[in-house]
C-alpha cells in the first residue's frame, strides 16, 4: 500500500534487491536525493493504531 501510494503521487520508487536491508522502500526526492522508508505492519485496537516496534532477526524471533 505504501508503495502503491508514493507512486500514484508521482515519486520514483525503488525496492532493495536481497534480504537484510535497514529500509523497505527508497524514494527518489529529486537531484542527488533519496529518502529510505521503512514499513511496519500496523493494526486498530480499541481506537489506537498497534505496531510491533521491535528489532527481530526476520522472522525468527526477538533479539536480546
Amino acid at each position: 500500500m505504501v508503495l502503491s501510494a508514493l507512486v500514484q503521487r508521482g515519486y520514483e520508487v525503488a525496492v532493495p534487491f536481497g534480504e537484510g536491508q535497514p529500509y523497505d522502500l527508497v524514494v527518489h526526492l529529486g537531484d542527488r536525493e533519496f529518502l529510505r522508508i521503512q514499513c511496519k505492519r500496523a493494526w486498530a485496537l480499541q481506537g489506537c493504531v498497534v505496531f510491533n516496534s521491535r528489532s527481530t532477526d526476520h522472522g525468527s524471533g526477538p533479539k536480546s
